[in-house]
């Protein structure tokens, strides 16, 4: 890629990597998180965006920290777009370790009262580039209530975001951005 030194120019790292797409990459993610967020607030959670964890290892911010049956249980969801299906395991287990501490429960308990840190579950929603989500990450949505229809959205507005991402790419690079025409 022009952009970069050692980066060869494909589709996957125009969509996934380069800075030049950077902000369309934000907005892709930042969508499939309030997709995801719609359709559990109609099913009665409360839902928090983008909460700000302060840790001894820094400040967390997972996506959504859903809240259901009046404080009893609480889920942390991140989503996680990935370059390929091949890494989506790695991916989910990436988001655990980062999430899925005690540490994190406990700003979170602090955050809602009466909850306790042995109500959080942590669980990425991970989906490759494509707009294919993760089996674990499925099978967990479905079990919070979303259809398969809602599934299929959050797929689908995935994949329709390669598109958006693309254009970026090539409008900064006929502003000569890239050091190429485009």
């Amino acid at each position: 890629c022009d952009c970069h030194t050692r980066r060869n120019r494909s589709l996957r790292h125009i969509i996934q990597k380069c800075v030049r797409s950077k902000l369309a990459r934000m907005s892709r993610h930042e969508e499939v998180a309030q997709l995801l967020a719609k359709p559990l607030v109609q099913r009665g959670f409360t839902v928090i965006s983008e909460p700000r964890l302060r840790t001894a290892g820094g400040v967390k911010v997972p996506d959504l920290v859903t809240i259901a049956g009046g404080c009893l249980s609480a889920l942390v969801l991140e989503v996680t777009i990935c370059n390929s299906t091949g890494v989506v395991n790695s991916r989910y287990n990436d988001k655990l370790v980062k999430y899925d501490t005690k540490e994190v429960k406990e700003c979170i308990t602090l955050e809602t009262i009466g909850l306790t840190a042995g109500a959080i579950e942590v669980h990425p929603v991970v989906l490759n580039f494509r707009g294919v989500m993760s089996p674990v990450s499925r099978q967990m949505l479905r079990t919070s209530g979303l259809t398969d229809d809602e599934l299929m959205w959050l797929e689908f507005k995935t994949q329709k975001g390669i598109a958006r991402v693309f254009r970026q790419w090539r409008k900064a690079c006929r502003r000569g951005a890239c050091g190429n025409k485009g």
